[in-house]
């Protein structure tokens, strides 16, 4: 049986250091996709001893934004295990990812989204300007893995006055 684990780090940088290593933690949880939440790193932080360890995969969506004076408030990862616990094939590793809510934001590796979810183009989505899109995507609130059999959706998402300024109408 595949297993999904979600967990609001509130700083994946202090979880890390409770557990000694990226590998420790993700061990640890004993699962075959691991969805953080609150990661609290800009892109610039992103260093190997954060985003690797020996038998994942990992996708990040980190903040662009400084909104309110804050950079790195928000931010989501996720880590599949290369090989699923349960079998010696790549059941848990996504076939796609993609960041943010939207499917506005370039990739993560300096290319067009994957559009896992091609959600650009929804009907609900065309009232709203680009720029209001790429802050919304920004934020570093989501990350959609599509694993063939299923949809991941990793988000985070703050208390209504959060958002406001993007959704509420200028």
């Amino acid at each position: 049986m595949l297993k999904i684990v979600t967990y609001n780090v509130n700083g994946l940088r202090q979880r890390i250091a409770q557990h000694g290593s990226l590998l420790k933690l993700l061990d640890s949880l004993d699962a075959d996709i691991i969805c953080f939440q609150e990661i609290k790193l800009t892109r610039q932080e992103l260093t190997a001893d954060l985003i690797t360890a020996e038998g994942y995969e990992s996708f990040f969506s980190c903040t662009r934004t400084c909104g309110k004076g804050r950079s790195g408030y928000s931010g989501v990862a996720t880590f599949c295990r290369v090989k699923a616990a349960f079998s010696s094939i790549e059941v848990a590793l996504p076939v796609a990812a993609e960041e943010g809510f939207t499917g506005v934001l370039e990739g993560s590796r300096g290319t067009e989204s994957r559009n896992c979810y091609a959600f650009a183009d929804a009907e609900c989505l065309r009232e709203f300007q680009t720029d209001d899109l790429l802050k919304i995507d920004g934020e570093g609130r989501c990350i959609i893995t599509d694993h063939a059999h299923f949809v991941c959706n990793v988000t985070l998402v703050g208390n209504h006055s959060s958002f406001q300024h993007i959704w509420a109408p200028g």
